[in-house]
């Protein structure tokens, strides 16, 4: 046996310690952020949701039902001093791995964000995948009070409804911290985030919970919950403004983001309601520049099937109905992505990208105007052609 390979024997044993080991018991795993205005000028507050595994796991011969969750606050003049303050808070080491979205409160988000996700996306821990939300009209601290009665872990619960929201409904948008970097970073777009909103679930003065029911029957006490749906709108770092759901299901007919949602359309000619539902849409945005003016068609090519009709039949033919109906779907589609075209024009915000389309195929005609782009973009003129296709209207004769 040669030196080399006795040297190599002795060492493997040593390489295979547990010198970095972190035991399961000592860490406290977070599951959301939330980063708002400190007390004091120059200071910020975080706050943590941080899962209790034996509270989520239960146990027998318990009457009352734990929190799976604590929240935590912390405060610093930076956020790694704050995220170092937290172990006067918590007994163990807090890990990051599982932290699903940082939420900033809409005062904290008008000031600039660019700091806090700066370490987000140089932690080794924290994932660019985070999600990135906004607390309208409050604070994140008391957002993060929000629960779901569905879900035991909040997080997981504002996760699968910013999900579905975005998936089926169209009304929200999913906004991750490596999204909003490279939106930030790049020529012509400005970067945005997910908007929620607290509601209420308890009359003031009623105590949530209570029931007049006997018996075993258990109660979660929720006095909170949130609705995510809708798009915080950014210039550089800074919040600006916030788009609605119908002017955020308009953002998503423009990026062609749409996967599926409902629409419900009046038809006048006979005083009845359709509902149709989007299967597949896309989109495409086209700069046309001509002697130096600079205009923007936008195609959206929308398929759909008919869901629901409040009418009898024989009250209209077949090809007039269906026409009428995509005629008015089409109207609709317009009519949203104006509404969210106005609202990103009046807060100057070119959330869409239309100035990065111009740098993608006019690269010399964006180096001439990109310095006048915010000057430009509130009066852009932006021209729609939708188109609606009903697939399988499926008409029933009687």
């Amino acid at each position: 046996m040669t030196i080399v390979s006795l040297l190599a024997l002795v060492l493997v044993p040593l390489c295979s310690g547990c010198w970095s080991r972190r035991e399961i018991q000592d860490l406290a795993f977070v599951t959301a952020l939330g980063v708002d205005k400190g007390p004091e000028d120059g200071t910020l507050k975080l706050t943590v949701h941080i899962a209790k595994p034996f509270a989520v796991a239960g146990g027998e011969g318990k009457k009352e039902p734990e929190k799976p969750f604590l929240v935590a606050t912390s405060i610093g003049s930076t956020s790694i001093e704050a995220t170092r303050n937290f172990v006067k808070k918590t007994p163990v080491r807090l890990d990051w791995t599982h932290n699903r979205f940082v939420l900033f409160g809409e005062s904290f988000a008008r000031e600039g964000i660019i700091d806090t996700l700066s370490i987000v996306g140089r932690d080794t821990q924290m994932r660019r995948s985070t999600l990135v939300i906004v607390a309208h009209n409050s604070t994140a601290e008391e957002l993060l009070q929000a629960e779901f009665e569905l879900e035991r872990i909040p997080a997981s619960g504002a996760e699968a409804i910013l999900t579905a929201s975005q998936q089926r409904l169209a009304t929200s948008v999913v906004c991750t911290v490596n999204d909003f970097m490279q939106a930030l970073q790049a020529e012509g777009i400005e970067p945005l985030g997910t908007r929620a909103q607290a509601v209420p679930l308890a009359p003031a003065g009623e105590k949530p919970g209570e029931t007049n029911i006997e018996g075993e029957l258990t109660r979660e006490e929720v006095a909170l919950t949130a609705e995510i749906a809708g798009i915080a709108v950014f210039k550089g770092d800074k919040l600006v403004g916030f788009m609605e759901d119908r002017e955020t299901r308009g953002y998503n007919w423009i990026g062609g983001q749409v996967r599926n949602t409902i629409m419900s359309l009046d038809l006048p000619q006979l005083d009845k309601t359709a509902g149709v539902e989007v299967i597949r849409a896309k989109s495409s945005i086209i700069p046309q520049i001509e002697s130096g003016n600079i205009e923007f068609k936008v195609r959206i090519d929308v398929q759909a099937i008919m869901q629901e009709v409040t009418w009898l039949p024989g009250s209209l033919a077949d090809e007039e109905a269906i026409a009428m109906i995509e005629q008015r779907a089409s109207a609709l589609i317009k009519e949203e992505a104006e509404s969210a075209l106005a609202k990103a024009q009046n807060l100057n915000a070119d959330v869409f990208g239309f100035g990065r389309e111009i740098y993608r195929r006019h690269p010399r005609e964006w180096a001439g105007i990109k310095e006048q782009w915010e000057e430009l973009f509130p009066f852009l003129n932006v021209q729609f052609e939708v188109t609606t296709k009903l697939r399988s209207p499926g008409m029933t004769r009687f």
